[in-house]
C-alpha cells in the first residue's frame, strides 16, 4: 500500500522489484487505485541508479511525511556501494506524493554509516509517534559484521526557500573614475520558517552581478553593502540561502550616471591691446577642464567682435578678416586679432568662448574678453601709451554684439 500518492481518494499500490533490469539496479514501480480497482499499467516507475545497488529491495507508504495532504513512499536500496572499499553500505530514499503523482526525483535520503550496513534493507511507516502532526518513518539494517539496527526519522513541513528582497537607488551620480557609490540593501528579506518577527533561518546574503551567466561578478556579502560601480546600467541580483542550502533571488536595475558637466576656466593673453596699430596681434587661451569622472577636451567655439572689418570712420584704417587663424570646433588655443576699433565708437571687444566635452557628452563653455580700448586719455589717461595692467580701464562697456 502506498497511500493516495495523487489525492484523488483512492489508495495506491507500490511495488518493488530487486533484480529489476541487467545488472539489477532494481525498479520500483506505482498503480494509481481507480473506483474501478488498480490500473493495468504502471503510473509511476523508477529504476536505480547503481548496479547491483538493488534498488526496490523493501517499499512501502511512508504516510505524508511533509503534511502537504500526499502520500509518500520510501524505498530501500541496500547494496548502495559508497566506493569500492565500501560496499553495500546501503541507502533509502523517499519520494514525495503530489496531484500528479510521484515526484520523478528522491526528496530525502539517508545513506548508511559503513561497509556491508545494508541501510534500507526493510523500510516500513512508524505512524506519528511524535504527534505533531507529520508521519514519521522506520529504516533498518542487515548488517553482516555487526548487530542490526533500525532508524527512526520524524517527518516534518519541507522547507520552504526564502524570499529575497532587494532595495536599490533607480540611479546615482558618479563621484570619481571609478564611478559612483551605491548602497544596497537586502533586510526586507524574508524566511517563512524562520522565527516569527526574525530571519534567523537566513544564513548568507549573497551580491552578485552578470548572475547566472559566464561573466558572474561576486560583488560582496552581507546583509546590506556598500559598493562603487562603473557610470553603466548595472543589472545587481542578492542571493539569500537558508540554513538548509535552499536560495532565493531579486533583482534590480542600477545605472550609475554621469550627468555633471566639466568645470572648465579660460584666460586669454593679452587680454588688452594697446595701442590700436592695425596689426594682427597673437592671442593664446590658457583652458583649464576638469570632471569628476571622466577624460575631457576642449576646443575653441567663438571668437567675435562687436565691430565689424573696416570699421566706420578714417582714423582706423581700411582693413579686413581682423580675426585669424582661428579653427574652430578644434584643440585651437592660438589666433590672431587685429588691433584695431572704430573711430566713433568706445573701443573694441573681442568676444572668445572655449566649450568642455567630456566622455558621457556633458558640456559646458567659458567666455573672455579681448579689448582694444578707444583712446587711453578718453579712460583718463594722459596720453598714448598703454594703461596699466590690472586696471579696471581695461574693461569698457560691450555695446553691441555680432
Amino acid at each position: 500500500g502506498a497511500g493516495d500518492v495523487n489525492g484523488d481518494g483512492y489508495d495506491d499500490i507500490l511495488m518493488g522489484g530487486w533484480k529489476g533490469f541487467s545488472g539489477e539496479p532494481g525498479v520500483a514501480q506505482v498503480y494509481l487505485g481507480s473506483s474501478a480497482g488498480p490500473a493495468a499499467t504502471a503510473a509511476w516507475t523508477r529504476r536505480g541508479d547503481f548496479l547491483n545497488g538493488h534498488f526496490g529491495t523493501s517499499v512501502a507508504g511512508a504516510g505524508d511525511l511533509n503534511g502537504d495532504g500526499y502520500g509518500d513512499v520510501v524505498i530501500g536500496e541496500p547494496d548502495y556501494d559508497r566506493s569500492f572499499q565500501e560496499e553495500s553500505v546501503g541507502r533509502a530514499y523517499v519520494f514525495r506524493g503530489s496531484a500528479s503523482g510521484l515526484q520523478t526525483d528522491y526528496s530525502w535520503l539517508a545513506e548508511g554509516d559503513g561497509a556491508f550496513v545494508s541501510l534500507g534493507y526493510i523500510v516500513s511507516p512508524a505512524g506519528d509517534v511524535s504527534g505533531d502532526g507529520f508521519g514519521d518513518l522506520l529504516v533498518g539494517t542487515i548488517s553482516l559484521t555487526a548487530t542490526g539496527r533500525v532508524f527512526l526519522y520524524e517527518g516534518a513541513l519541507d522547507n520552504r526557500p526564502p524570499v529575497a528582497r532587494i532595495n536599490a537607488p533607480a540611479q546615482v551620480e558618479c563621484t570619481s573614475p571609478a564611478g559612483g557609490p551605491v548602497s544596497l540593501s537586502g533586510s526586507d528579506s524574508s524566511d517563512p520558517d524562520s522565527t516569527p518577527g526574525t530571519r534567523d533561518d537566513i544564513r548568507t546574503f549573497e551580491w552578485f552581478e552578470h548572475y547566472g551567466g559566464p561573466a558572474q561578478a561576486l560583488l560582496g556579502t552581507g546583509e546590506t553593502l556598500s559598493v562603487t560601480l562603473p557610470v553603466a546600467d548595472h543589472l545587481v541580483t542578492i542571493r539569500v540561502t537558508d540554513a538548509s542550502g535552499a536560495t532565493g533571488t531579486a533583482e534590480a536595475l542600477v545605472r550609475v550616471a554621469d550627468t555633471t558637466p566639466p568645470r572648465i576656466t579660460l584666460a586669454l593673453s593679452p587680454s588688452q591691446i594697446w595701442p590700436p596699430s592695425h596689426r594682427m596681434t597673437s592671442i593664446h587661451a590658457t583652458v583649464g577642464v576638469s570632471d569628476l569622472c571622466s577624460a575631457t577636451s576642449a576646443t575653441l567655439l567663438l571668437v567675435a567682435s562687436d565691430e565689424p572689418d573696416d570699421a566706420p570712420g578714417t582714423a582706423d584704417g581700411s582693413t579686413l578678416q581682423d580675426i585669424q587663424g582661428a579653427s574652430f570646433g578644434t584643440a585651437d588655443f592660438d589666433f590672431k586679432v587685429r588691433a584695431e576699433r572704430s573711430d566713433t565708437g568706445d573701443g573694441r571687444v573681442y568676444l572668445v568662448t572655449y566649450r568642455a566635452l567630456d566622455a558621457a557628452g556633458n558640456s559646458s563653455a567659458s567666455a573672455a574678453l579681448v579689448t582694444v580700448p578707444y583712446s587711453f586719455k578718453g579712460l583718463g589717461g594722459t596720453g598714448g601709451s598703454q594703461p596699466k595692467q590690472g586696471s579696471s580701464l581695461f574693461f569698457p562697456t560691450l555695446r553691441r554684439n555680432r
